[in-house]
């Protein structure tokens, strides 16, 4: 993202469209870009993947380190790179992948109650629920910086705004950590330093699940899926 934007920037690539971010198969050839980036003054954020899918183009690869976390982790993975197969629009990142993580979380929840104890499905809505939260807190968090950035104040002046307001975000972060009764999952996001692109990177996941899970409820998943 530009220092003073919340919204990412984007790449355009045959098939996929122009989406808000890279994906590298060499992490030193993602480290140089990012670097690169960082060097022209942009907020840059660089992590690892999972998984991904070809979008139903090609057989999309099963690898070893794809399949380390446990069979819920397993099924919820393919659930969301199979639905990318289903349906994705091209040059709408937050879209598709909203899309992708609702079909993940009805069919992690239908796979739990079939295959798992009813403690195991319990869990999975709490954190779920938790996920909820902190995506709230990041779409709070970039609603502040982009009333900040639209004021039209100095550099210096934008620079300081925006250093106080993750210093409010991390204080936001610990009065809901104190009602998740000792979870610490994302104590490590919280950790990292934190941007416009960090935040870009959870919000291209989350910013329309709000409204994606609420016409599921109402409409159930055969007409949403139409």
């Amino acid at each position: 993202t530009d220092e003073f934007s919340v919204d990412p920037q984007r790449w355009c690539f045959p098939f996929a469209g122009c989406v808000a971010y890279r994906g590298y198969f060499d992490k030193a050839a993602a480290d140089r870009f990012a670097a690169k980036l960082a060097a022209d003054g942009l907020d840059v954020q660089s992590g690892g993947s999972t998984a991904y899918s070809t979008l139903g183009y090609f057989d999309d690869p099963v690898l070893s380190t794809m399949v380390n976390g446990g069979e819920q982790y397993v099924a919820s993975l393919l659930f969301h790179e199979l639905a990318h197969q289903q349906l994705y629009v091209k040059s709408d990142s937050e879209f598709s992948e909203a899309f992708a993580m609702v079909v993940e979380e009805l069919g992690t929840e239908r796979w739990l109650s079939k295959h798992g104890t009813p403690a195991d499905l319990d869990r999975y809505r709490l954190r779920r629920e938790r996920r909820a939260q902190f995506g709230e807190l990041i779409a709070a968090q970039q609603a502040r910086l982009r009333a900040l950035y639209a004021t039209g104040a100095t550099p210096e002046e934008l620079r300081s705004g925006k250093e106080q307001a993750f210093d409010t975000l991390q204080r936001e972060y610990q009065v809901l950590r104190a009602t998740w009764q000792g979870n610490t999952e994302y104590d490590a996001w919280f950790a990292q330093p934190l941007n416009n692109a960090t935040l870009a990177s959870v919000a291209t996941y989350t910013r329309w699940l709000p409204a994606l899970r609420a016409r599921l409820e109402r409409v159930g998943l055969r007409a949403f899926y139409v």
